[in-house]
């Protein structure tokens, strides 16, 4: 019984991912020379720029379930991280910090939004300080406990926090319309008038 459920999940993996990739068999990608990388991204859209990073044996393709709605709206900008997809793979490390860097020096080139560099992760004063609408979507059956994203959820002053019952690290292939219809309001919402004093 065991060795047959781990079969229909690995089935179920291969389906989502060549689902995924019919549906982005259209789309013209780049490369760009990023920290001795040869990096894979992809442009759709136009409007505010929004970048989607993938989790682990993730690539570009996993997004097409939710990427035509996102792209009604902004520019998506999407990436294959280090050894995954077009991306080549580095006799280095692979870290979050090196993952975090290569994106940042991407979106430099591109002349999009300034990140910051050799990032270690927020303090929490550091969340505290951040002032920006924030949306924390997180699932329930995650590998990680949700303790943490109500943590995030608590120290951010403008957050508003998403928990999917039953949501896994699949749920944007197998339920993306309940993302859809968390994420797409909160980023066609109009953004709030700052207050004189703030930056």
């Amino acid at each position: 019984m065991k060795a047959s459920k781990t079969l229909y999940a690995i089935g179920m993996i291969m389906m989502f991912a060549i689902s995924a990739v019919a549906q982005n068999k259209d789309a013209k990608g780049n490369y760009a020379s990023v920290n001795g990388l040869k990096m894979y991204y992809e442009i759709h859209g136009s409007g505010q720029p929004l970048v989607l990073l993938h989790g682990s044996f993730g690539f570009i393709g996993g997004w097409a379930t939710i990427l035509p709605a996102l792209t009604k709206t902004h520019q998506v900008i999407t990436v294959e991280l280090q050894g995954h997809g077009h991306t080549n793979d580095l006799d280095r490390p692979l870290t979050y910090e090196q993952m975090a860097e290569d994106v940042a020096v991407l979106l430099q080139q591109l002349k999009i939004k300034n990140m910051g560099r050799d990032f270690k992760g927020y303090s929490a004063a550091e969340l505290k300080t951040i002032k920006a609408q924030a949306l924390i979507m997180f699932g329930d059956r995650e590998g990680i406990r949700p303790e943490h994203a109500v943590e995030m959820y608590r120290l951010i002053s403008h957050a508003q926090l998403a928990i999917f019952p039953g949501g896994d690290h699949f749920m944007l292939f197998h339920s993306p319309e309940k993302v859809l219809a968390t994420l797409v309001p909160f980023l066609e919402a109009p953004m709030p008038a700052q207050k004189p004093n703030e930056d």
